[in-house]
């Protein structure tokens, strides 16, 4: 490995909450990293639970800091080891997650002057190989929220890039938060994006997205935060890709509110709106979804199409 490449400190920031089942394990992956240069924070973010004695565990470690605050949520909680990083160069992980070992080294080998970011998830990315991605393409990938774009973990960041506008979301953006982390980060930078196609990062079981109750009031306020996170002056360009996620959206919604509740709100309406601007139409199939009455029958559907998918 390149010597010059190894001296570089990389801080490592787990949020933990309600994790005591799978913390110790997550913080020996990364304490049995075979890159030596780095440092770990723990946040314990008021966890109800063990975690704080556990945390408490490993504060005799010269290269881990143990904070404890009251429960401010996951984004506070990245933000405050932000804060306190000595490293010019930040990854994430989550308490219920674990590291490659041998993460830390294939990130160090990508530091560079040319990119402040290290996307560490690129196997998740339709993408060809390739081992950057120009801000232009990956700006659109991000709002479209391609593959694992949109959630912090896996990656490596500058440490400059992460402002406090950053991480200034209310606590009450309890699902997409990450993803508009991701929005206002990606905007500012203008260097190209570093990708690595290698698996580095173990997710553990994850059941929050899959079990939320999507509503069109909180996407209403989930696609104002993405729109004030891009640019004015760039909205125009990523009309298409926001009318694309918000599509997606509302089938999410679709499947958990009557159709009555969601077809005169302001998200709906304003999303047919852009459609027509961005000329997209819904999919014949998207029609027969959306438009079934029953949710019963959209959750029928949805089981079938995904048997389909497999085979089955």
């Amino acid at each position: 490995m390149d010597k010059e490449k190894t001296c570089h400190l990389i801080s490592v920031v787990i949020p933990v909450y309600n994790a005591e089942d799978t913390l110790r394990a997550c913080v020996q992956s990364v304490l049995e990293q075979s890159y030596p240069d780095f440092e770990l924070i723990l946040i314990d973010d008021g966890s109800p639970d063990k975690c704080g004695a556990i945390c408490n565990e490993y504060t005799d470690r010269a290269n881990v800091t143990v904070i404890h605050q009251q429960n401010k949520g996951r984004t506070a909680a990245r933000h405050e080891g932000v804060k306190l990083a000595k490293g010019e160069w930040i990854t994430f992980v989550d308490a219920d997650d674990e590291l490659e070992p041998y993460a830390l080294a294939c990130f160090s080998e990508r530091i560079d002057d040319k990119t402040d970011i290290i996307f560490g998830n690129g196997k998740s990315l339709a993408a060809p190989e390739t081992k950057a991605i120009d801000i232009h393409t990956f700006r659109h990938l991000a709002v479209l929220g391609e593959g694992t774009i949109g959630v912090p973990w896996g990656s490596l960041f500058r440490k400059t890039i992460l402002t406090p506008s950053v991480f200034d979301l209310p606590k009450e953006l309890e699902m997409g938060e990450d993803y508009i982390y991701w929005l206002r980060m990606i905007f500012h930078t203008d260097l190209p994006v570093a990708v690595i196609k290698e698996n580095l990062y173990r997710k553990g079981d994850e059941h929050t997205s899959s079990n939320y109750h999507w509503t069109a009031a909180y996407c209403y306020l989930l696609n104002g935060f993405r729109m004030k996170a891009i640019p004015s002056e760039q909205q125009d360009e990523f009309l298409a890709d926001t009318v694309t996620d918000r599509i997606a959206n509302l089938l999410a919604v679709s499947l958990c509110e009557p159709r009555s509740r969601w077809l005169h709100h302001p998200f709906y309406t304003e999303l047919r709106e852009d459609m027509k601007k961005a000329g997209i139409t819904f999919t014949i199939k998207q029609k027969l979804f959306l438009f079934l009455l029953n949710q019963s029958l959209r959750r029928l559907y949805t089981q079938l199409s995904k048997k389909i998918h497999r085979g089955e």
